[in-house]
């Protein structure tokens, strides 16, 4: 086979020697990108938060400060927060490549815990400025294929529009421990997944958002509920102080 080799990979192997033999052998992005997880997925437990973290919005802070990790910095903090904060439930919406997903998994079979995610894949739309966003997978690739099989057993994806999916979800599994938005980053799709998800939220449960900053919808959530919360590096953290009851 010939190899492959394109930018992404070469520099994905220049930070780890041990990806250039695989690149040589013809190894695509698919497969690279799955040895490429492996290795951080091996490296991610060394990672420690000193001091006192009994603030769930300080710890996802400093979890996101202190992942040096320069491939998947800000991916791989939720497997601190998970780590720390052992939740029983979390419920995630966008999951493209799986990223996130295997980095909470990695810490959910650690800790115990089930992780449902809900993708719509191959989405093409356009944000509140008015760029066009395509996460599009790899072509031969599946939603979270970069998720190794032995952590799949606390995992469940649900494929489908989370406008539909996500109600249904959480009507179904109750009470949840984290909620992580990662679908399409609209004001009206981000709103519509904040709000759904909020009255099933724990006492002290957070509420994650990436890219929160593109604009104002988790601000205005936030406000709208007095919740505490936080924009940090681009990860809206909020946590819900009183406990609500869930719907029906």
């Amino acid at each position: 086979m010939r190899p492959k080799i394109n930018v992404r990979n070469i520099r994905t192997a220049l930070r780890h020697p041990s990806l250039i033999w695989l690149l040589l052998k013809g190894y695509e992005e698919v497969q690279l990108t799955k040895e490429h997880v492996e290795i951080h997925l091996r490296r991610v437990s060394q990672i420690e938060i000193s001091g006192n973290i009994s603030d769930p919005i300080d710890l996802v802070c400093r979890a996101i400060d202190v992942s040096s990790n320069p491939c998947y910095r800000l991916r791989d903090h939720v497997y601190l927060v998970c780590r720390y904060l052992c939740p029983s439930k979390v419920v995630e919406t966008g999951v493209h490549n799986g990223f996130s997903s295997a980095f909470m998994l990695k810490a959910l079979e650690e800790t115990g815990g089930r992780l449902y995610s809900i993708d719509l894949p191959n989405v093409e739309y356009e944000a509140d400025d008015g760029r066009i966003h395509r996460d599009v997978l790899p072509p031969r690739s599946e939603t979270g294929f970069v998720v190794p099989e032995r952590l799949k057993a606390n995992w469940e994806l649900i494929l489908g529009d989370s406008r539909e999916k996500l109600p249904k979800l959480l009507q179904s599994i109750g009470e949840i421990d984290i909620f992580h938005h990662d679908s399409a980053h609209t004001y009206d799709l981000m709103t519509f997944e904040y709000e759904t998800a909020w009255p099933y939220l724990k006492h002290n449960g957070l509420l994650l958002s990436h890219d929160a900053d593109w604009n104002n919808a988790f601000d205005d959530f936030c406000h709208r509920h007095s919740a505490d919360y936080r924009i940090h590096k681009g990860v809206g953290i909020a946590r819900k102080s009183s406990a609500g009851s869930n719907k029906s």
